[in-house]
């Protein structure tokens, strides 16, 4: 999956144009893989998760 929303394959739609240094934009990026099927409680999820990953980042 993941490869699959990098590239945008199954919908024509990156992951990396709603994620990436400059925008976090939860409910576009799911249109990634899967429309907005689920999208608030994933964006849910992401929004608890996402400190952890700024903390790991390499400066």
């Amino acid at each position: 999956m993941s490869y699959v929303m990098r590239r945008g394959s199954f919908t024509g739609r990156k992951l990396g144009a709603n994620i990436n240094g400059t925008t976090c934009e939860y409910k576009n990026a799911r249109r990634s893989i899967n429309g907005l099927d689920k999208w608030i409680p994933i964006k849910g999820y992401a929004d608890k998760f996402e400190p952890f990953f700024t903390l790991s980042r390499v400066s």
